[in-house]
Order: C-alpha cells, then sequence, then structure tokens
C-alpha cells in the first residue's frame, strides 16, 4: 500500500472505531456506507478488502479492542 491509502486506511478504521465506541453497536455496511460517504472514510466494502477480513469482523474486533481498553483502564 501507498503511505497515503494506508492513513485513509487507518483514519478510517479509528473512526469506525469511535462509531462503535458511541453507537454501541456494528452498523449494518449500509449505515456505514452512509455515514462513510458523508465524513469522506472508506467504504464497509474497501475495509473489509483491505484488512482481508468481512466487515462484520471487522468490527467485532474492534469491539474487542474497546472492552479491552476499559478493561485495562480499571
Amino acid at each position: 500500500m501507498v503511505r497515503r491509502e494506508e492513513d485513509v486506511y487507518t483514519n478510517s478504521v479509528k473512526r469506525l472505531k469511535e462509531y462503535l465506541r458511541n453507537e454501541k453497536r456494528i452498523p449494518s455496511e449500509k449505515e456505514w456506507n452512509r455515514y462513510a460517504v458523508s465524513e469522506n472514510l472508506l467504504s464497509a466494502q474497501t475495509i473489509s478488502y483491505l484488512s482481508g477480513m468481512g466487515f462484520n469482523r471487522v468490527c467485532r474486533n474492534l469491539l474487542k479492542e474497546i472492552t479491552q481498553e476499559k478493561k485495562d483502564c480499571k
């Protein structure tokens, strides 16, 4: 990946993690894509392709990270 693409991917995943933290639920691909377009982020399909995992699996992994971060803060 080119540096700029990595930055866009990293930013999109970071924003997805924030979305999950705020909404406390996994968005559908359609919901995420609407949000992504409005915020100039990568689509669910692109995140899936670049991560090598399905979108729901990416979200579940991020939710695990969020849960672990909460445990570490206590």
